[in-house]
């Protein structure tokens, strides 16, 4: 945390994005009343970082498909339980 709290572009956070848009970290220390109001159980970034930016086959995966590939993996990076995040 910073000593001095400095202005941010988005005073609110953005509510029903998929959970991977937040850091499992910072996601994982909010309360869990605040889970399923801010993402949902979708993902939306695949696992390395690097390759999002790059061309890839996994661009064309239906969300489902990209789910079954990603999806565990992904998921597990989050302290959930079964009712945080909204379907």
């Amino acid at each position: 945390m910073p000593s001095e709290l400095q202005d941010i572009a988005f005073p609110t956070l953005p509510q029903g994005v998929p959970v991977n848009y937040y850091d499992p970290e910072f996601f994982s220390q909010l309360q869990s009343q605040l889970h399923h109001k801010i993402a949902n159980k979708s993902i939306a970034l695949i696992p390395d970082i690097e390759e999002t930016f790059t061309y890839s086959q996994d661009k064309w995966l239906s969300d489902k498909a990209f789910m079954q590939k990603y999806g565990e993996e992904i998921l597990a990076r989050y302290k959930l339980d079964c009712h945080d995040l909204a379907k």
